[in-house]
């Protein structure tokens, strides 16, 4: 059964060995919430490479190809990342208006990574179940208020003399600006 949920790691390249890494990381996510991957459906680099395919032999999963610039046969996949780019792309552009002396495109990550943790829960259209849930058959939690900031946010930090019940001298500013990451 299809789901519309996206798993992101960025720090995946083309070499088969990463790929590799990349899939086993994926598919202990999956059992840690009771799924077995038992198909892929991919382009053909790097998936199409033997170590990636003996792997998928020794975890009896199989493998369908896409064709070579045949982006509508995954029409909804491109979709969804289309989506995701977006809003990451517009989360780069909130920091840049914000921040402009911090922006850098070396948080681009950032930005995708959150846009896949939005994507993946909430709720899509009428259905009412995020595509984590559909993905796991189980109900998530709807809120962690840590992750529910707006990504490149001012946040302020708690001195840690304050933390300790201490006392500021009367204009010590108490709390220096950061920003959500």
């Amino acid at each position: 059964h299809a789901t519309s949920f996206v798993w992101l790691n960025h720090q995946v390249s083309l070499a088969s060995g990463e790929t590799l890494q990349s899939k086993h990381k994926f598919e202990h996510f999956a059992r840690t919430h009771g799924v077995k991957i038992k198909s892929y459906r991919a382009d053909n680099q790097p998936f199409g490479s033997q170590a990636f395919r003996d792997d998928l032999e020794t975890q009896e999963q199989t493998i369908t190809f896409s064709g070579v610039g045949a982006h509508h046969q995954n029409g909804a996949a491109e979709r969804i990342l289309q989506t995701i780019s977006s809003w990451a792309r517009a989360y780069m552009m909130h920091f840049l208006l914000h921040w402009p002396d911090q922006c850098d495109v070396k948080f681009w990550g950032f930005a995708m990574e959150h846009a896949v943790y939005t994507w993946n829960s909430l709720p899509k259209d009428c259905q009412s179940i995020s595509p984590l849930e559909m993905f796991s058959q189980t109900a998530q939690p709807r809120e962690n208020p840590l992750r529910a900031r707006v990504l490149f946010a001012p946040i302020f930090i708690l001195d840690p003399r304050l933390q300790d019940k201490g006392k500021l001298l009367k204009w010590t500013k108490g709390s220096p600006m950061g920003m959500y990451v």
